[in-house]
């Protein structure tokens, strides 16, 4: 079995171009849905080019339940 782990996803400036409709609550059906990102660069520290997309891998997972 493979191991699960936390990533984190850092994305500076996105613009959203999908439609969301989000039902919460302790009725509500769980759904997975999919939406559409734009990701504009931003010129940062580090990243004079711009930067569009960052992901960070944690050790493990956050919630060790999985």
């Amino acid at each position: 079995m493979g191991e699960d782990y936390t990533n984190i996803i850092y994305m500076p400036k996105v613009r959203v171009v999908s439609d969301i409709n989000l039902r919460l609550g302790e009725r509500a059906n769980p759904t997975v849905g999919t939406f559409n990102i734009v990701g504009m660069p931003e010129t940062t520290v580090g990243h004079k080019d711009g930067l569009i997309l960052e992901i960070t891998r944690l050790d493990k997972a956050v919630d060790n339940t999985i």
